[in-house]
């Protein structure tokens, strides 16, 4: 991770784990969206990338592989990287959305097959960093990594690339972008490779959050691993998921069988508190005990050979038919429905 102190520079002195990938299995990656034509294996414990087209075919044989999660604002980007094949030139997209703040793959946009154009000029606004950037004869010889903002292609910001040629690479790279407000940074091995301050004029309005995609130009051979979103948060912020997972926590040990005030005596919390910081994660208490309860009736019906009535007892429910009720409320199915298509799925 990028160090403390670089994330005080920002003022930052909280960052959340909210997405980790170790790219080590056709399992890590099988809901991310391909586009264009690409190859991925996986023989090295990582994720290793080719061209599945001839390069001679230009821009149609490259292509962008996207994470299909949605990420806040500000966070802290992280991935190893190692070449393996050049020439080629490889780039993170970041902060990517419709220009009119659509989903990535919304249907109403036009379809992208890995052509570059159809990125800085087409329908959608992002960020991208170009690293290792061996293509073209004069990238070859002055070694830079860049950041643009789109709609658009603008040069934002520029630094020397300490990434060598394929020849001189002994180990993986320990890449990171770190978007804080209108401040992107780039690092390298934790060096520093460019800052960049959007005035959210000369380029364009301020991004903000948005999907994470991985492209690469032929014929170009990369392996990635490890990739690791933080989001970038205030002691305010902190405080408030320090104290909504302390709720979680204790709610999840009790199996949802606590009330609003127990909770508050046990963590020493006014009820009216717990009420804020709830809303403040856009829940209640109501559905934080019965997405427990919901989750510890799933876990019994499926790993258990409890009856409905040992089931409804453990939730503290007097009579199971309001356990019956509650489950089908929120499954569309009874219990026993449940457990018997589970059942089925596995004779299947």
């Amino acid at each position: 991770m990028v160090s403390l102190e670089e994330l005080k520079k920002l003022g930052e002195k909280h960052a959340i784990r909210i997405y980790s990938n170790p790219l080590s299995s056709a399992e890590d990656v099988k809901d991310f969206v391909l586009e264009g034509s690409a190859k991925l294996s996986f023989e090295n414990g990582c994720m290793r990338m080719e061209n599945a087209m001839d390069a001679a075919r230009g821009q149609k044989a490259n292509y962008v592989l996207w994470c299909p999660e949605d990420f806040p604002s500000d966070v802290l980007i992280e991935w190893d990287f190692k070449p393996v094949r050049e020439p080629g030139l490889a780039i993170l997209f970041f902060s990517a959305k419709g220009r009119n703040g659509e989903d990535l793959f919304d249907s109403s946009l036009q379809k992208r097959t890995g052509e570059y154009p159809l990125y800085h000029h087409g329908d959608i606004n992002a960020f991208h960093v170009s690293y290792f950037r061996r293509k073209e004869p004069d990238e070859r010889s002055f070694h830079t990594c860049n950041l643009r903002k789109s709609y658009g292609f603008y040069m934002a910001a520029q630094g020397g690339d300490p990434i060598p040629d394929v020849a001189d690479v002994t180990d993986f790279y320990h890449l990171a972008v770190l978007k804080k407000g209108n401040i992107v940074r780039f690092y390298v091995n934790r060096l520093p490779v460019f800052t960049y301050e959007d005035d959210g004029k000369t380029f364009g309005p301020l991004l903000g959050g948005g999907k994470i995609g991985f492209r690469q130009l032929a014929p170009m051979i990369g392996e990635y691993a490890n990739l690791t979103v933080w989001s970038l948060i205030s002691d305010k912020d902190a405080s408030v998921q320090k104290t909504y997972e302390q709720l979680s926590e204790l709610v999840h040990r009790k199996r949802g069988n606590i009330s609003l005030e127990e909770c508050s005596q046990v963590l020493n919390y006014h009820p009216s508190y717990i009420w804020k910081i709830l809303k403040k994660k856009n829940t209640t208490f109501t559905a934080l005990v019965n997405q427990e309860k919901l989750s510890w009736a799933r876990e019994q019906l499926e790993g258990t050979e409890s009856t409905i009535a040992q089931i409804a007892q453990e939730l503290c429910y007097s009579n199971p038919q309001n356990f019956i009720r509650f489950f089908s409320h929120y499954t569309g199915v009874t219990p026993g429905e449940y457990r018997k298509n589970l059942s089925k799925e596995s004779r299947t």
